[in-house]
């Protein structure tokens, strides 16, 4: 082998960044919680002793004013303080964390309105006859037997 061809070999893979082991890798881990390179062996936060690293422990804030949880996401480098503040800014109204049951709610009514589909679509499409959501697939008039809505004028008493 040439000695170009070895000095390219050498360039493949990354050495562990933990202080006593410094492994050549050749299929080396990012720490989720850090961003440095480790092998196989120390690519746990636990067995680097990742300085990022949480005890797993969840913290939700709470608003002072309202008592709603607020969406706080520490992974995003958001600051517990400043998301508070935008929600009692906002008149408390955004960064409201919703439970699983207005979740739940929330997408059963962005499901197709076609009987029987029950596709949830990426862009919904509003039929403006019939004034309901409906998948790709039943999007045409025609496929959804649209059935428009008629607003008839209110009757005046003369």
């Amino acid at each position: 082998m040439a000695e170009s061809e070895e000095a390219c070999m050498m360039d493949i893979g990354q050495h562990c960044t933990h202080a006593e082991c410094k492994r050549l890798d050749f299929l080396p881990f990012r720490c989720e919680k850090c961003s440095q390179v480790f092998c196989q062996n120390h690519r746990m936060p636990a067995s680097h002793q990742c300085r990022n690293a949480t005890d797993g422990s969840v913290v939700i804030p709470t608003c002072p004013l309202c008592r709603q949880p607020i969406d706080f996401r520490r992974s995003q480098g958001q600051d517990m303080n400043n998301q508070v503040e935008k929600h009692i800014l906002s008149g408390c109204t955004a960064l409201v964390l919703t439970s699983q049951k207005e979740h739940s709610a929330r997408q059963r009514s962005s499901r197709c309105a076609y009987r029987r589909c029950r596709a949830i679509p990426v862009v919904p499409f509003w039929c403006k006859d019939c004034q309901k959501n409906f998948c790709v697939r039943h999007r045409v008039a025609f496929d959804h037997q649209c059935a428009p809505v008629t607003f008839f004028p209110p009757v005046t008493c003369h």
